[in-house]
């Protein structure tokens, strides 16, 4: 079964809808979920639902693996990080 979650990010995505497929992994140095190519397959497919004047987007993810703090992990790889991160 598929997770879908909603999400507000930083910056205006260029695409209106996209997949991202990186591997993620804990990156200690960091304390934190981060794409790494030794990490774990991990694919988030998103759809941009509004945009906010360039400043933010209201997207849907649609999680294909379900790996922790992957909406996080992949919105920052393509820089739109989760509001508040």
């Amino acid at each position: 079964a598929r997770r879908t979650y909603r999400a507000i990010v930083f910056g205006d995505p260029p695409k209106d809808r996209g997949t991202i497929n990186a591997p993620l992994k804990i990156d200690h140095r960091l304390k934190r979920i981060a794409v790494n190519p030794t990490g774990r397959h991990a694919v988030t497919h998103y759809k941009v639902l509004e945009r906010f004047d360039g400043k933010a987007a209201l997207v849907e993810c649609d999680l294909e693996t379900g790996r922790q703090h992957q909406i996080r992990a992949h919105m920052r790889h393509i820089n739109h990080p989760l509001l508040g991160d």
